[in-house]
């Protein structure tokens, strides 16, 4: 994965409703390994890097804490999904998760 410098100015510029119009653009995967815990995920690989880190961080900013087997993750409703990812260093995010609410 390259290597990048967080800019926190180009990455915060975008308000809930443009978040929500990216995630809405977004290809999302059926996680098939767990079908015991439905949800889909979407890869940084297919996405624009920018805007997937945008979307992460705002995530991380902006979502409410929520505890899940015993760990904290961030969490951001929006529509009929709860979006979260796995609390990695945005250098080694590469999946944004969701799931139905």
């Amino acid at each position: 994965m390259k290597s990048f410098a967080l800019n926190a100015e180009i990455h915060s510029i975008l308000n809930y409703e443009q978040v929500c119009k990216l995630l809405d653009n977004w290809k999302w995967i059926f996680a098939k390994t767990m079908p015991h815990m439905p949800h889909e995920y979407c890869l940084r690989k297919n996405c624009n890097d920018n805007d997937f880190i945008t979307v992460v961080l705002y995530i991380r900013k902006h979502g409410y804490i929520k505890i899940f087997k015993g760990r904290e993750y961030k969490y951001l409703d929006y529509g009929n999904h709860t979006y979260w990812t796995m609390g990695s260093a945005i250098e080694k995010t590469i999946l944004i998760n969701r799931a139905k609410i």
